[in-house]
């Protein structure tokens, strides 16, 4: 059984072959299998995303905005300026002007006609200022006020009400000193007679002694709201300050650790003679990196602001390598190019070394303010950025001469893009200082090299301090 005999032969070879798959060939496989794995985070992540984004968006729009128009007070104040312009209305119902109230009576009147209609103008001059305040009450909440009040004392015993077209007070002289001591306040643009006073005699008027008047002014100038609105929508600088980490990610959105950026396209290909040794790539481990801009920050709503300005970046990572050594080799890209290097580092990773990165960036952000509590406000940044970067030392590993880092400038993307969210406390300091502190990340969604997916990922503490104005004298 001749046949039999082969076959036996044949499958006892077989048993004896065993198949140990290479270094490359796992990394493929575990390429693949982090892959899937990402897949399934998408499904996540994205309808995450989109619910995140429409639920801001309804909020923004649906929140309260400024009404730019002008107090109600001011219209109630024009209106009744208008209706005083008019002219003041005698006891008789007659409408008289200003001019006819002083000249209707003839100086020959008696002493006793002189007296009585002193104490009738009196009555009169307390029946208008009342009248005055009551037509005014609405103005007295109205933080936009003027007020001119005077009281003057006569030997006479005699109260008289003069009249001034200054557009914006109101002059009343009266012995009253409620009046005077009163912290209620009005504007109306036109002056407003008291009452109608007649003139005494000439031989009254040559024999009274009149002194000089004691006047109290009381003036509460502030702006006006339509003026306020508008300073607070104007644009506020800010420098912002953030420290923390830079960790490297094996994929977008991934917190899993990456190995050292790597070029397996030049991995040396397996002789008759064997495989040789060759060194794998080391991890690749977070590093210290801050950020520092100027900002401007404009605000929409009462509850929301836009913020945006240029961005200085530095990242960098940490890897073991082995020695430097100078000299020229040339190595075959993952897009099938051969760049030609001086310097490499091969051997025993033993050494530490940094990859720096130097960005500057243009962000955005979205500030929304999430509680109603205006001294200790909380809000929710959210915001995209646009880098690019400057220069950089990073390395990439080949498998090529026993495994090798070398440096290629051109390798790395230049235009990035990063996705940034944080929370963050507002505080308002004594001096009128404004500053802001919270948590912050960061996500780049551009590969650092083509063919290789590993991204950056900053996350720490961020503030922002609000440049004081300058105060008017």
């Amino acid at each position: 059984m001749p046949t039999n005999e082969f076959e036996k032969q044949v499958q006892k070879q077989m048993e004896d072959f065993q198949l140990n798959p290479s270094a490359t060939v796992w990394e493929k496989v575990e390429e693949q299998i982090k892959e899937k794995k990402r897949r399934r985070r998408l499904f996540f992540i994205i309808p995450t995303a989109i619910l995140l984004s429409g639920l801001s968006y309804l909020y923004f729009t649906s929140g309260d905005r400024f009404a730019g128009i002008k107090s109600p007070s001011v219209l109630q104040n024009n209106n009744e300026s208008n209706s005083t312009n008019s002219g003041t209305t005698t006891p008789n119902g007659q409408a008289s002007t200003p001019a006819q109230s002083f000249q209707s009576e003839k100086s020959t009147n008696t002493p006793s006609t002189v007296a009585s209609e002193s104490t009738a103008s009196s009555q009169n001059l307390s029946a208008s200022n009342q009248g005055t305040t009551r037509r005014n009450d609405p103005l007295r909440s109205s933080s936009k006020e003027s007020v001119s009040v005077s009281s003057t004392k006569a030997a006479s015993g005699r109260a008289t009400a003069t009249g001034s077209q200054q557009p914006s007070t109101i002059n009343i002289i009266s012995k009253d000193p409620t009046l005077v001591k009163s912290s209620q306040t009005v504007s109306i643009k036109d002056t407003v007679r008291a009452s109608k006073i007649n003139p005494a005699d000439e031989k009254l008027k040559s024999n009274d002694k009149v002194e000089e008047p004691d006047t109290l002014s009381i003036v509460k100038e502030t702006q006006p709201a339509e003026i306020k609105i508008m300073a607070a929508r104007k644009i506020r600088f800010a420098i912002d300050l953030s420290g923390g980490v830079t960790a490297p990610q094996d994929g977008l959105f991934s917190m899993a650790k990456a190995m050292a950026m790597d070029n397996l396209n030049s991995s040396p290909g397996t002789g008759s003679g064997g495989v040789g040794q060759i060194s794998p790539p080391s991890q690749v481990r977070s590093g210290p990196s801050f950020k520092i801009g100027l900002m401007g920050e404009k605000q929409l709503t009462r509850r929301s602001r836009l913020s945006a300005g240029v961005e200085y970046s530095y990242l960098s990572t940490k890897m073991k390598t082995g020695s430097r050594a100078d000299t020229t080799v040339r190595v075959v890209t993952n897009s099938y190019a051969t760049v030609e290097v001086d310097r490499v580092y091969r051997g025993a990773p033993n050494n530490e070394f940094t990859n720096k990165y130097h960005f500057v960036s243009i962000p955005v952000w979205y500030h929304l303010q999430l509680n109603k509590g205006r001294t200790l406000p909380i809000q929710w940044n959210i915001g995209l950025t646009t880098s690019y970067l400057v220069s950089t030392n990073a390395l990439l590993y080949s498998g090529g001469l026993g495994g090798i880092y070398y440096h290629d400038k051109s390798a790395y993307n230049k235009l990035h893009f990063n996705l940034g969210s944080g929370i963050s406390l507002r505080f308002n300091t004594r001096k009128s200082v404004e500053w802001t502190l919270g948590p912050s990340v960061s996500f780049d969604m551009t590969r650092l090299v083509e063919g290789d997916k590993q991204y950056l990922f900053f996350g720490g503490l961020t503030g922002r301090v609000y440049i004081p104005k300058k105060k008017n004298n």
